[in-house]
């Protein structure tokens, strides 16, 4: 099961200006990805994304999360994603983004090689281990010139409790990320929001400004090469 539940089969495609003598020219794909954060109060950790083949993939819905998007999730570290998949054959190309990104602001890596899928993960610092997600989303059928926009949801990676508490948030000075796993559900899914204190949830350090709905960000995939 794909891990995009909002961007499967919603694309905007743009017009293309590309030729055949152009594709035939390109030996190695090149992709644009832009990431804009649609989120009224919501800034997201440096986003991690990866062009690979299918024997590889970042999370699987209804699986336990790997530590690496577990560090991703709790603590907004894209480090040891970078790290695992630049040690393996299966990823063509990984890039992390830089900078947090706020609200309405945008952020673009480029990823190069021949594999057909791209996934992307990125956390919401003001959840406990909740993560913008994209799984293996097949990009070969753009050609050059041509772009696509995906609407991304956001996902709990079920390594910690949402209990909200400062301590606990990275986006609040708390601990991150913590090996410990205390959620009683560990399992990646849909996540189902913040329970601020504003809706009376008074251990939560988060407001009414924190609240998301999906879609929490817009992904456009261009092949420039």
């Amino acid at each position: 099961m794909s891990g995009v539940l909002i961007a499967t089969g919603i694309g905007f495609s743009a017009c293309s200006d590309s030729n055949s003598d152009d594709d035939k020219m390109v030996s190695t794909p090149k992709y644009e990805v832009s990431l804009t954060n649609v989120t009224s109060g919501q800034p997201m950790a440096p986003a991690f994304v990866a062009l690979h083949s299918s024997n590889y993939e970042v999370y699987t819905l209804g699986s336990s999360a790997s530590v690496s998007l577990e560090a991703l999730a709790e603590g907004g570290d894209n480090s040891m994603l970078l790290a695992e998949a630049t040690a393996t054959t299966d990823v063509d190309d990984a890039q992390g983004f830089s900078g947090l990104l706020k609200p309405g602001m945008t952020s673009t890596v480029n990823v190069e090689g021949n594999d057909d899928y791209l996934s992307l993960a990125g956390m919401l610092v003001n959840t406990n281990d909740g993560f913008i997600g994209l799984e293996s989303y097949h990009v070969s059928h753009l050609k050059v010139g041509e772009s696509e926009t995906l609407e991304l949801a956001t996902y709990d990676a079920g390594t910690e409790a949402n209990s909200e508490s400062a301590a606990t948030l990275a986006g609040q000075m708390g601990e991150g990320f913590t090996t410990v796993r205390d959620d009683a559900n560990d399992k990646v899914r849909l996540h189902a929001g913040v329970i601020t204190s504003d809706d009376g949830l008074i251990t939560s350090a988060l407001t009414a400004m924190h609240r998301f709905d999906n879609p929490t960000a817009l992904l456009k995939i261009t092949r420039i090469k």
